[in-house]
């Protein structure tokens, strides 16, 4: 029953979803590491940021970013793929923060095309 309940947690704070037979382990994984840096908070994402992913994990990252004085920083680095409620959190995070103190780094060129198509680009600084 221990064994039960420790694997539950870590399928929770792993983000591990159900699977439906036909996705891989790793794209059922998901991940949000939060790195407090002397210059910035670095927030790494990993895995696909679906609208599901994106419901739950919005209060967090909110909460985040407003505790923070510091300059953030969205690493999608080993994002596979991402829903227009990214887009949403991204805009969130930018009037939240001024676009100064926002950006995004290491997008697959996927993932940047999406920025650019949806002319986020021109707001959300991407490295």
């Amino acid at each position: 029953m221990l064994a039960i309940q420790a694997h539950a947690l870590v399928r929770r704070l792993c983000g591990i979803v159900a699977s439906d037979g036909k996705t891989s382990m790793r794209e059922r994984m998901f991940m949000v590491t939060y790195v407090l840096q002397a210059d910035k908070l670095r927030i790494a994402f990993a895995g696909r940021l679906d609208t599901a992913r994106c419901s739950t994990i919005q209060n967090e990252l909110m909460t985040q970013i407003e505790a923070t004085e510091l300059p953030v920083v969205f690493d999608l680095q080993e994002v596979s793929f991402i829903a227009s409620s990214f887009l949403r959190l991204c805009l969130m995070s930018v009037r939240k923060l001024g676009a100064e103190r926002f950006s995004l780094t290491a997008p697959s060129p996927a993932i940047e095309k999406v920025f650019v198509m949806a002319g986020l680009d021109k707001v959300i600084r991407i490295e």
